[in-house]
This record gives structure tokens, sequence and C-alpha cells, in this order.
């Protein structure tokens, strides 16, 4: 997907200045999409900080969906997230990833 290999290019410098707020921008244009690399993308970013701002339950919804449309790697990461995350956060996260899905990935964020 186009919008997704943009996303890579200017998280990367691969023919682009790094520049992680466009990386993320693309990356949930991409993810809006249901493409689970740019969901697993996404999350990284929220995790990080990288270009959004930091937001472990982001993080952990944009993993869910990633997991849901098959990304191998998502569960893993998902899952260390989890051990620091409260259970009222886990459960705010299950709840936005439900209703991003539900929305066909209009009410994400």
């Amino acid at each position: 997907m186009a919008q997704h290999n943009i996303g890579v290019a200017y998280d990367s410098g691969t023919c682009l200045r790094v520049d992680d707020k466009k990386a993320a921008n693309w990356y949930r244009l991409a993810a809006k999409q249901g493409h689970a690399s740019s969901q697993n993308n996404l999350a990284i970013a929220y995790e990080k900080g990288r270009g959004v701002k930091k937001s472990k339950v982001l993080a952990y919804a944009w993993w869910t969906l990633a997991i849901k449309n098959g990304h191998k790697n998502a569960t893993l990461y998902q899952f260390k997230l989890s051990s620091k995350m409260t259970s009222a956060e886990l459960k705010e996260a299950s709840r936005l990833a439900e209703n991003c899905f539900r929305s066909n990935y209009r009410n994400c964020d």
C-alpha cells in the first residue's frame, strides 16, 4: 500500500528526511484502511511517542487491530506492553479497538 510505504520512507529516512509526525500520519491513513503493518507501526509510534503523543492505551488498541488483521509480531509487542498497563487502561484500549473495528476504522482516535 502506497500510504504505508510513504510512512516507512519518513520513518526510516529512505528517500525522505526522517519525520516522525509525517510517518505517523501516513501510517494512520493506511491503518484506517485495515493495513496490518501500518496498524502495527502506528502502535509502535504511540508506545514510543514518535510523532504522536505517547499513549499505552492507543498503542494497545492499534495492536489489537493489527492482530485481527493478521500481523505476526503484534501479539508479542502487545503482550509486552500489557504488563505495564492497569486493568482500567486495558479495558479502555479494548473498548477503543472494538469501536474502531465496528465503525470500519472511522472512530479510532
